[in-house]
Formats: structure tokens, sequence, C-alpha cells
């Protein structure tokens, strides 16, 4: 079992939709396998999906398609609930490969690394989440929780780090279709999707904000 001294707890309190979108990016996704093996995953990209109606932290494991599954977490607020879509493998990438690859037809190419779990069904097949896990609690369940990054220690990423698009596969649901509800951390190689338009439009917002700074210094000196 893990330790909960060095385990990032989900506060019942943060976990409002707002918040625990973006943040949960650079989390660290835990499972471990049956044969004790921790299947470790960094989160690199999260979006904001369909009505969930648990505590804060609880798991939702659904299939889609008939044969694949995906993984949401709840947080606070009438509904909210994040869907976990990308992960950057962190530990037992062997046994991820070997997951992977069972599920896949035969002679099919190897797999790289960053496409282990490049995908919300992709990362529950490398994690070997069952549709068990379903409701279960990230904040105190043996087999399956959240930790901090320790290689980025408690600072959250930086807001130009991370890159709010549109969400994927929703082109029939009008509006919403277009609604920055998708994030992820800009430039890593593990990212399911990349959308350029919504990268410009930060890259253009930061450049106009540092104008603006560099006036505002200029009329000082």
């Amino acid at each position: 079992m893990h330790s909960h001294w060095h385990t990032y707890i989900i506060s019942r309190a943060y976990c409002d939709p707002t918040h625990a979108i973006p943040c949960l990016c650079c989390k660290v996704l835990v499972c471990q396998s049956a044969d004790g093996t921790e299947l470790r995953g960094r989160v690199v990209e999260t979006e904001r999906n369909t009505a969930m109606f648990m505590k804060p932290g609880t798991i939702y494991v659904y299939p889609i398609y008939g044969i694949y599954l995906c993984m949401n977490v709840s947080s606070q607020g009438e509904g909210a609930a994040v869907l976990l879509r990308a992960l950057e493998p962190l530990n037992g990438l062997p046994l991820m490969k070997q997951l992977r690859t069972t599920r896949r037809r035969e002679g099919a190419r190897p797999l790289k690394d960053k496409e282990l779990c490049n995908g919300p069904s992709k990362l529950c097949q490398a994690l070997d989440i069952p549709r068990c896990f379903d409701r279960r609690d990230l904040a105190s369940d043996p087999e399956v929780w959240l930790e901090r990054d320790t290689q980025i220690g408690l600072q959250e990423p930086g807001l130009r780090e991370v890159v709010s698009a549109s969400r994927i596969g929703i082109d029939s649901h009008g509006e919403w279709a277009t609604k920055p509800l998708r994030f992820y951390l800009r430039g890593h190689h593990c990212v399911s999707v990349v959308n350029k338009q919504a990268e410009i439009q930060i890259h253009s917002l930061q450049t106009v904000i540092l104008l603006e700074i560099l006036l505002f210094w200029g009329a000082l000196i």
C-alpha cells in the first residue's frame, strides 16, 4: 500500500472544475498491478467531461464503443468531472507495452514510449485500469492513487505552460464543441492532439502582456 505521507491527496475543497482540470496536469497517476509493479504516468492532458454526481476524487470508469474504457475524476460542483486524456509513462514501461500490445492486431508495429498513454483509452490499457475501479476513491484506495510529481515539487505548472483548447470528438455538440475545456502541457510529446491555433493565441497574448510591461517600466525610467 502507498504511503499517504507523500501521496497527493485530493482536497475536497480544492477540487472544483475550474482549478482541478488544469491543476491535475503534472500530477502522477499510480496503479498497482497484480504482480506488485507500480505503473506510473504523469498527467499531461485533461478535459472537462460529462456530468458526475459523486464526491470529489471519485473515479468514474466507463466504456466507449463497447470495448474501450475511459477514466474520469469527479470534482466539486454540480455534475463536474475531469477526463484524463494523456499521460507521460514514468515507471513500469515494459509492462505497459505488454498490456497495450495484447490489445493490438498481430503484426502491428512496436509502440513508441510516447504512444503508450497518449489517449483516454490507451492510458487505461497501459495502466491496466479495469471497470471495477469505478467509484473508487483516489485519496484512499490502495491500488490506484495520485501523487505530486517529485521532479517538479509542490509548484503547479505555470499558466504559460498549460494550453486551453477545444475538446476532441464532439463536433456535433453545438456551442460546446468550441469551448476551451481541454487542457494540456504545451510542447509535451505525449499529448494526444496539439491545437496550434490555441497555442498561437496564447503566445500572442503573452507577447502583448510583455510589451505592456516593458512600456510600463519604460514610462517609469
